[in-house]
């Protein structure tokens, strides 16, 4: 049985999967501006709604989780670095979660 802490990642990483297949039908700044706010939302509002439950024990340690952070960040960074080249961002999409 998972724990209400597991449960609720695997909810945020079914989220940032939906996330990810939308990213096909926005322009590149509203893609940009997406991935701006699910940076923000995961540094200062989702583990204050969660409670820290999220965060394994090493996590809750350091007071955060790396691939939380990284994912949005990583997202923004393909955008601005390859808004331009929509083919590869369409074949980034497909090959995704």
């Amino acid at each position: 049985m998972l724990s209400r802490g597991e449960l609720l990642r695997k909810c945020v990483h079914v989220g940032a999967g939906g996330f990810a297949l939308t990213l096909r039908w926005l322009e590149p700044w509203e893609a940009a501006t997406a991935a701006g706010l699910a940076l923000a939302f995961n540094l200062f509002v989702l583990h204050r709604v969660t409670n820290r439950t999220m965060l394994r024990p090493d996590e809750l340690e350091r007071g955060q989780s790396r691939g939380i952070m990284l994912y949005p960040i990583a997202v923004l960074g393909l955008i601005v670095v390859f808004h331009q080249r929509r083919s590869l961002f369409d074949f980034i999409i497909k090959a995704g979660p």
